[in-house]
């Protein structure tokens, strides 16, 4: 739960479902130009989606650095008899 100064801080809470929902979006640029504006201008009204964006945003940039690992052949071979299983 939000404390008073957290909700007065952004008038546009109403948003914040919405504007995290696309973030990933955001950060892939792939939204339009009208939306891009209007999550831009909801970043610059509310410090709790801003920050977020910027642990999101650290996270991406975490996970694309790290290179893949390889799965245990005996963790892939029970995954992939389970997949057979289930479909």
């Amino acid at each position: 739960m939000r404390t008073v100064e957290e909700k007065s801080a952004h008038p546009d809470s109403a948003d914040c479902p919405e504007t995290v929902e696309k973030m990933s979006d955001y950060l892939e640029n792939e939204l339009d130009s009208g939306t891009k504006s209007r999550l831009e201008t909801h970043f610059s009204n509310c410090p709790l989606c801003m920050k977020v964006l910027q642990t999101l945003k650290k996270t991406i940039e975490i996970f694309r650095r790290k290179e893949p690992e390889d799965v245990p052949p005996d963790l892939d071979a029970g995954l992939r008899k389970k997949l057979k299983t289930e479909l």
